[in-house]
């Protein structure tokens, strides 16, 4: 788990079963002794910045590992990583706040290997890519994975942010199609303990969910 690996992009519609799919790191990655952290950009008609990332600080924060310093942005994204100080709180900063992210998630990989899923990411808004580039930029033999879920059915188009992605030769997108009725017929064989399926039953269930194996 360490880069030059790809960054995969995994792109699939509702129901071909992305996020399902990440989360089995999760158990691979236990066996390891690394750190697994998951979040969803959330869909609001009111995007909060840095959405994805503020779940991502508060899945990981608690870990033993996570590191303990006095943050001046960070804050505002996890109260839990500041302080209340009797001083005047200092202006807030997006070149500090965009470092502070980097300096967390490195210094996770420091002391285990890390992953970290983004999932929902056509819903993220500008500065949520903007803190997913910079990290990108800085990481060189850091031990992290990252791995991005989105869903090029939706009305929200992210080719720029995909196109920025692409800069790297780390990025590489992963699609996720949906089944033939061959591999529906083998799910379906496999979920009910090798006991063969009806051709009429596969006719009906292929024609009412067009090969979305979640559906």
């Amino acid at each position: 788990l360490s880069l030059p690996d790809p960054l995969p992009i995994f792109a699939g519609e509702t129901g071909t079963g992305t996020a399902r799919l990440l989360r089995q790191l999760e158990s691979e990655l236990r066996l390891r002794g690394g750190l697994f952290a998951m979040a969803s950009s959330p869909n609001t008609d009111v995007w909060p910045p840095y959405a994805v990332w503020s779940a991502l600080l508060r899945a990981t924060h608690r870990s033993p590992i996570a590191p303990h310093r006095e943050w001046q942005e960070l804050q505002h994204l996890d109260p839990t990583l500041g302080r209340v100080s009797d001083g005047p709180t200092p202006t807030g900063s997006q070149y500090r706040l965009l470092a502070e992210l980097t300096d967390y998630f490195r210094a996770l990989a420091a002391e285990r290997p890390l992953v970290l899923v983004l999932d929902e990411m056509q819903y993220a808004d500008s500065t949520s890519w903007d803190a997913l580039e910079n990290l990108l930029a800085h990481v060189d033999t850091d031990r992290i994975l990252i791995c991005l879920a989105s869903r090029p059915d939706s009305a929200f188009d992210t080719s720029p942010h995909r196109q920025m992605l692409s800069r790297h030769d780390i990025a590489r997108e992963i699609v996720l199609s949906r089944l033939t009725r061959e591999e529906g017929e083998q799910g379906l064989e496999a979920a009910w303990h090798r006991q063969q399926v009806g051709l009429e039953f596969l006719a009906i269930l292929y024609r009412h969910t067009e090969g979305n194996p979640l559906f």
